[in-house]
C-alpha cells in the first residue's frame, strides 16, 4: 500500500470480491468519494477514466501585460499549426 493510501484511505474497506481488481488499479479513497458522488456502493464500480480540466480563466499578465495566460490555450495553438502545416502541405503535393 503506497504512502497516499495509507494517508487517506483511513477505514475503507477492501472490496470483498473484488472481480474487476478496483481496488489494485485505483486508490480505495478515490473510489469512495467516486461511489458516494455517485450514489452506489464501491463494488458496483467496473471501471472508469478520469480526466481532469484547468477552470482556471484566461488572463492578461507580466509586468506590461504582454503575456496571455490561457488554459488549453496551447493546445489550440499546436492544432492550429498542424491543421496550418496539412493544408499548406497539400497545396504543396497537387502542384
Amino acid at each position: 500500500m503506497s504512502v497516499i493510501e495509507n494517508i487517506f484511505a483511513g477505514g475503507i474497506e477492501k472490496i470483498a470480491d473484488d472481480k474487476f481488481k478496483i481496488d489494485e488499479k485505483h486508490f480505495s479513497s478515490l473510489t469512495n468519494l467516486m461511489a458516494k458522488d455517485l450514489g452506489v456502493k464501491r463494488d458496483q464500480i467496473v471501471d472508469f477514466e478520469l480526466n481532469l480540466c484547468d477552470s482556471m480563466p484566461s488572463q492578461i499578465m507580466g509586468m506590461h501585460e504582454e503575456f496571455v495566460s490561457s488554459p488549453r490555450l496551447d493546445n489550440l495553438a499546436s492544432s492550429f499549426a498542424a491543421l496550418d502545416a496539412l493544408i499548406k502541405q497539400s497545396k504543396v503535393d497537387k502542384r
